[in-house]
């Protein structure tokens, strides 16, 4: 895991204990992530971010795309053991 400011990024696999651990220093229980699926790494965020992309069809704070939430859902298993 390397650190970018606020961010933590994870390109590794890590514990889901570890996780906690980096949730009680914020929010308590919640941990707030990106996930970039070309890349497939995950970005711990410890700022508030939207998903709003209407150039890529995406109109609202969730991910619309079925195909993209697979991809996400793929790399988070990968990453969080």
């Amino acid at each position: 895991m390397s650190t970018f400011g606020s961010i933590k990024i994870i390109s590794q696999p890590i514990s889901r204990s570890a996780l906690s651990e980096l949730a009680k220093e914020t929010f308590g229980d919640m941990i707030k992530a990106v996930v970039d699926v070309d890349k497939k790494i995950v970005f711990i965020e410890f700022d508030s971010m939207i998903n709003i992309k209407p150039r890529q069809g995406n109109r609202s704070r969730g991910v619309e795309s079925e195909e993209v939430r697979k991809k996400i859902k793929d790399v988070v298993h990968i990453l969080i053991i």
